[in-house]
């Protein structure tokens, strides 16, 4: 069977809109991508974005945005008067919450929900989906429903094809789901909740979740087996593209990139037995996939090919050569890119740096390299999401410093006492 004939990219007089991609990370993906959003929002641009792609934690905080897009109030500056209330308050919340061990421990442990997890068409990621469901995100809504003024694509990876699955909304009935070989097709039943934990479900620890559409047949030009496109396994997107540049960076007229990926980490004396040996090879394996896709794009911001910026969690903000620009730096920021990538909670202080950081790296971009044109709020108010936790406090270091080490040992001792705390006030 041949590959379907790939969508050559647009020149540059071609393309249009402004494209926003969203990197994989977990929580701290999540977390790091809201400060980002902040500062683009308080520049004039995040409410002239027009495409949104998403990848794991980063499609967590983008499916926020997309399930409030319709009651962002536009200020007349140009801005949205009510992102914190509607976007940023609600996902601080979520991520003070140790989903991980809640979900892969006390779910999976739980033999009331051993029934659901037999066979290969359920599995404990559909546990994520209920977590998602619910408040403070109340992502339940179906796709076909939510219709934003803005496109977003949720990318997930299919195991089946090997291709970057996407769940795609927009204006209008335009709700659709499938990737470059099964083809697209309405996404009937599917709900948000589903999207982002099938965006989200990062192996080992989360298996893929299994979509069963409505109607296999309504993939009209699928290349790809009916049996195929009756049970379709889905795993994280960052699998395929932990950037999220597939669907965006052939006709976007600007795109801006924010990451928070996990940097490639130097083993001073790696292990030598089969497991190790073979977890390491993967890791330098898929480190060199991701940078490749990160050459490839800077490269084509500087040679002119395409047109706009990035910014990444290890980023220096003294790399844009912008004196005015503000942010981390020294062993703060090798704490922030160290921060642990997990579904786990956060707590106070690594929120508050994520955010600061990712709102410092984004403005330092913007200005550094988008053309004024698209900002119309070029000389909005620089302000800290977080100033207790601004460069140069204490509070900073100590809030990430042992970011990185926390481990599941203590993860499951919080959840221990989480679910106690639980049943007594069950009982109350």
């Amino acid at each position: 069977m041949s590959e379907p004939r790939k969508h050559l990219p647009l020149r540059p007089e071609a393309r249009s809109g402004i494209a926003l991609a969203l990197s994989g990370g977990g929580f701290r993906a999540a977390l790091y991508h809201l400060g980002g959003l902040q500062r683009l929002n308080e520049l004039g641009l995040l409410p002239r974005v027009q495409r949104i792609s998403s990848v794991s934690g980063g499609s967590i905080a983008s499916a926020v945005l997309a399930n409030q897009w319709n009651e962002l109030k536009l200020g007349p500056g140009g801005s949205f008067e009510n992102l914190t209330e509607r976007v940023i308050e609600p996902l601080r919340t979520f991520c003070k919450q140790d989903l991980r061990t809640r979900v892969l421990v006390w779910s999976r442990a739980n033999p009331i929900h051993w029934w659901r997890h037999v066979g290969h068409e359920a599995s404990v990621t559909d546990r994520l989906v209920d977590a998602y469901g619910d408040p403070p995100l109340a992502l339940s809504r179906r796709l076909e429903e939510i219709k934003p003024g803005c496109r977003f694509i949720f990318c997930a990876t299919n195991l089946e094809t090997g291709r970057n699955w996407e769940f795609e909304i927009g204006p209008g009935d335009h709700a659709v789901i499938g990737d470059h070989w099964t083809q697209h097709a309405p996404a009937g039943k599917v709900t948000l909740a589903q999207a982002v934990a099938a965006s989200s479900a990062f192996p080992p620890g989360f298996p893929p979740l299994v979509l069963k559409p409505d109607d296999p047949d309504a993939f009209p030009q699928s290349r790809v087996p009916r049996s195929v496109l009756e049970s379709i396994s889905l795993t994280d997107g960052g699998v395929y593209d932990n950037l999220g540049l597939e669907p965006v960076w052939k006709d976007a007229e600007l795109l801006l990139v924010s990451d928070a990926g996990a940097p490639f980490r130097l083993s001073d004396d790696p292990e030598h037995d089969l497991i190790h040996r073979l977890l390491r090879c993967y890791a330098i394996s898929d480190d060199q996939s991701r940078a490749l896709r990160k050459r490839w794009l800077i490269s084509n911001f500087i040679n002119e090919v395409l047109d706009g910026t990035y910014w990444g969690i290890s980023t220096k903000y003294t790399d844009y050569e912008l004196p005015s620009a503000q942010g981390y730096d020294g062993p703060v920021l090798d704490a922030i890119a160290s921060v642990r990538t997990d579904l786990d909670s956060f707590s106070e202080g690594e929120i508050a740096c994520l955010e600061n950081h990712g709102y410092a790296l984004a403005d330092a971009a913007v200005r550094r390299h988008v053309d004024v044109r698209y900002v119309s709020r070029p000389q909005a108010h620089f302000q800290w999401p977080h100033a207790a936790y601004a460069p140069g406090t204490d509070a900073a270091w100590k809030a990430v410093r042992d970011s990185r080490d926390r481990g599941i040992v203590a993860d499951l001792w919080r959840s221990v006492a989480w679910k106690v705390a639980s049943l007594f006030d069950r009982d109350a």
